[in-house]
């Protein structure tokens, strides 16, 4: 068995114009000789259960950022990452279906699948503004784009964004930093999994399907406040 090789290209532009920063970044991660069970990473299939060499990948894409001073109080800071991770090699990939005497092995090559959990596109960007001397107020936005949650790429998980709201209070007190601050998070009660993944039939019911997902549900909005000295 060989160990896992990794090659790693990057190219990237740095300039800042009018006060804005501007970082852009190419790059592309190619694995090799991934080591992985033969009899597929979530099951069984005919071939000897043993870890090997049988698998590769792509990770390409590129990553944005900006961030400066609109005014002199107002400033933003940006963060866009475009992601195209793919299988290049995975012919053997292994799937248990059902339970007990029933139970059969799928089998199927996912070269060429999108790899689980990896969204195409991401976005985050936060704007302060400074009230006042001592008041600053923050707005930020996350966004994330549809995603697998299974190397058959059969089970999507829909895309989708939050908005969250917070204020930080700064003062000074008989020689103390003083910062109160409270903070809303997803302001509009968004609904959606904060991850998603499958691994097989988890219900053994014979259907692969979305009860197959092991899940964590977003809370919802959450109110955060607190204190904090510095001294």
């Amino acid at each position: 068995m060989d160990p896992e090789q990794s090659d790693n290209y990057e190219i990237g532009f740095r300039t800042k114009q009018y006060g804005i920063n501007y970082d852009l970044s190419l790059f592309q991660i190619d694995r090799k000789d991934f080591i992985m069970k033969t009899s597929g990473n979530y099951g069984d299939t005919a071939t000897t259960d043993m870890w090997d060499n049988i698998g590769g990948a792509r990770h390409r894409g590129l990553e944005l950022a900006v961030n400066g001073g609109i005014t002199q109080s107002l400033s933003f800071n940006l963060a866009y990452t475009y992601l195209d991770a793919t299988y290049t090699d995975y012919a053997n990939f292994g799937m248990t279906m059902g339970s007990g005497w029933g139970a059969s092995v799928v089998t199927a090559d996912v070269t060429g699948n999108d790899i689980p959990r990896t969204p195409k596109h991401q976005l985050n960007v936060i704007t302060d503004y400074q009230a006042t001397d001592h008041l600053k107020l923050t707005a930020e936005v996350n966004a994330k784009s549809k995603y697998y949650a299974d190397d058959l790429n059969a089970l999507e998980i829909g895309g989708h964004a939050t908005l969250n709201l917070g204020v930080d209070y700064m003062m000074k007190i008989g020689g103390y930093d003083l910062n109160m601050f409270a903070k809303v998070t997803n302001v509009l009660d968004k609904q959606h999994y904060n991850s998603a993944r499958s691994s097989g039939d988890r219900n053994e019911d014979g259907v692969f399907d979305h009860e197959d997902l092991s899940i964590t549900v977003n809370p919802g909005r959450i109110f955060t406040c607190g204190l904090s000295m510095k001294f």
